[in-house]
C-alpha cells in the first residue's frame, strides 16, 4: 500500500501523453469522438477502459469510506486517489488553459463563445481527474480487505469472525467482483455510445 501514495510510473506515462497530445491537436483532447485516422478505431475502447477503471475505483473508495473506518490501508487508498484526482484537475486546468486560446481563436477552425470556453476547460478537468483517479485501482483490493474486517469487528456478534479466511479473503473477493462486474457494464454502455458518436 506503501506504493499507491506514489503517483508511480504509470501516472506520470500517462500525464506526458496528455500533455504531448493536447499541444498539437486541442480539439481531440476536448472530444476524442473527433480523432480521425487509425486511432478512430481505438478511442471508445480507450473511453470505455477509463470509464471501468474509474468507476471501480471510486465505488471501492466509497465503500471503504462507508464501512472502512479508519484503517491505516484505507487512509493510504484514499490518499491515493486524492493524490490522484488533485494531480488529474490540476492537469486538467492547466490543459484546459492551454487548450481554450485554440478553441476560441478563428484559426482554430471552431468558433466558441466565452461559456463553451469555459464548458471545455470543465470537462477536460473532469475527463483528467477521473483519468488519474484510474491509475489507482491496482490497490484496490486491500484497502476492502481491511474494511470488509474493520465492518465485522464493529457488530458485535461478528467480531469473533474478523480474523477467519472468509472475511479476509471471500468477502473483499465477492464484493470487488460485483463491483468490478457492475463498471464492466458501465464500460460495455460507454463504449456502445462512443461508437454510436463516431459513426
Amino acid at each position: 500500500m506503501e506504493r499507491a501514495t506514489n503517483p508511480g510510473l504509470p501516472t506520470y506515462v500517462l500525464a506526458f501523453a496528455v500533455l504531448l497530445n493536447a499541444l498539437p491537436w486541442p480539439r481531440a483532447v476536448v472530444d476524442p469522438t473527433s480523432v480521425g485516422g487509425p486511432a478512430r478505431q481505438v478511442i471508445p475502447w480507450v473511453v470505455a477502459g477509463f470509464a471501468f477503471l474509474a468507476c471501480s475505483t471510486l465505488t471501492v473508495t466509497a465503500y471503504c469510506l462507508l464501512i472502512g473506518g479508519s484503517s491505516e490501508a484505507n487512509k493510504k487508498f484514499v490518499g491515493a486517489v486524492l493524490n490522484r484526482a488533485g494531480i488529474g484537475a490540476a492537469l486538467g486546468a492547466l490543459v484546459g488553459l492551454r487548450v481554450a486560446p485554440a478553441l476560441l481563436g478563428a484559426g482554430a477552425g471552431h468558433s466558441a463563445s466565452f461559456t463553451d470556453c469555459l464548458s471545455d476547460i470543465g470537462n477536460i478537468v473532469t475527463m483528467l481527474t477521473l483519468m488519474f483517479v484510474a491509475t489507482a485501482w491496482p490497490y484496490s483490493f486491500g484497502p476492502v480487505a481491511e474494511a470488509a474486517v474493520t465492518a465485522t469487528q464493529r457488530v458485535t456478534w461478528l467480531a469473533r469472525y474478523s480474523d477467519h479466511a472468509a472475511v479476509r479473503r471471500l468477502i473483499p473477493t465477492v464484493l470487488l467482483l460485483a463491483v468490478n462486474y457492475v463498471s464492466f457494464l458501465l464500460a460495455q454502455t460507454v463504449y456502445f455510445e462512443v461508437a454510436a458518436l463516431m459513426n
